[in-house]
């Protein structure tokens, strides 16, 4: 760090004649100095700008002063309240009690009054399915084919086929045996 006392030259005085190579007092500023002055001041008011509207937002926010309005103070004539009587005091009951809330609609009725429904046995919901899903298990069942039981002989290396079964075609399609379609033109009608 320079020690300007020594130089004799004050701080501020440096950067103006920083690239003045002249040491007389009228020495004149080229332009990078006076383009370096600038800069300087340019950025000190941007501060300064900067500073002053933190502190309106700030004021603005938290420091202003709130408008009220004041009232007038209720004196004990204005409230039409005797000033001998005290006031009465509340009594509070040993056993608390819940509100009633007061729905809205009727009131229920009673559980004599009530009438009750018979209720009937308890069906098995069977799922329905479309008519194209029937008609791909109709010809599943009748164009598929599946290989028998592979019998290694040493004749013979032919393996043959067999139409699938319901039990089959139901594991294939994913829906329960008794639902399957039995009859072929009954079942996609």
């Amino acid at each position: 760090m320079r020690n300007y006392t020594e130089e004799g030259k004050v701080p501020h005085t440096d950067i103006l004649n920083k690239h003045n190579k002249s040491t007389s007092s009228e020495a004149k500023f080229d332009v990078d100095s006076k383009l370096e002055v600038f800069r300087l001041a340019f950025t000190t008011m941007k501060f300064i700008y900067f500073i002053l509207c933190l502190s309106l937002l700030v004021y603005s926010v938290w420091g202003a002063p709130r408008h009220r309005t004041l009232l007038a103070p209720v004196t004990v004539s204005d409230a039409n309240i005797p000033r001998h009587l005290p006031r009465p005091r509340k009594t509070i009951s040993a056993t608390p009690q819940a509100k009633s809330k007061q729905r809205p609609g009727r009131k229920p009725k009673p559980l004599e009054d009530r009438v009750y429904k018979v209720r009937g046995p308890i069906r098995r919901i069977e799922r329905s399915y479309s008519r194209e899903k029937k008609g791909e298990v109709l010809m599943f069942l009748m164009h598929h084919r599946v290989p028998k039981d592979l019998k290694f002989d040493d004749d013979d290396d032919v393996v043959e086929y067999r139409p699938p079964i319901q039990m089959e075609a139901s594991r294939w399609f994913k829906i329960p045996q008794r639902s399957m379609p039995i009859g072929g033109r009954t079942a996609l009608k």
